[in-house]
């Protein structure tokens, strides 16, 4: 059976569900340390009862690797590649992340979702597999322009 490839992902918006999904999905780069330290939320739904370093209530998903992120804010996307070993890469700009990944993660702890059209469009229409977290859009017409760029007519 052919090794199976394991998915570039790229993750916008290094907030609470970034943290929470991306140990999901690259728990093998992840320092315990670093999660407590910069999104103890998310750790403790992870930690052990007795050793907060020991993440032993955390599903995972293999075949991901975070490669790139990207944040509004610089210095979260540093602290959040600090706690997956420094391993993605920090971006300045959305655009720059199109390049050298297979996916990209649009996270949203906010909920607010009125960016999420402006986030998707660099890689919906680059083909790139984009998955946008809750609420999908702030508007209809934020929506219709997100799944007319994924589906062409």
């Amino acid at each position: 059976m052919a090794e199976r490839k394991t998915i570039r992902v790229g993750l916008i918006r290094c907030d609470t569900h970034g943290y929470y999904f991306g140990a999901q999905m690259d728990a093998k780069h992840l320092v315990p340390e670093k999660l407590v330290e910069y999104d103890y939320i998310v750790a403790h739904y992870y930690q052990d009862i007795y050793n907060p370093f020991k993440l032993d209530k955390l599903p995972t998903v293999s075949g991901f690797e975070i490669v790139k992120c990207y944040d509004y804010e610089r210095e979260r996307a540093e602290r959040f590649s600090e706690t997956f070993s420094g391993r993605p890469r920090v971006c300045e700009t959305v655009e720059e992340m199109t390049e050298g990944i297979d996916a990209v993660f649009i996270s949203d702890c906010d909920g607010g979702g009125g960016d999420h059209l402006e986030l998707a469009m660099p890689f919906l229409t680059a083909g790139i597999p984009t998955f946008v977290d809750k609420p999908f859009a702030s508007t209809l017409v934020d929506a219709r322009a997100i799944v007319t760029l994924t589906c062409p007519l």
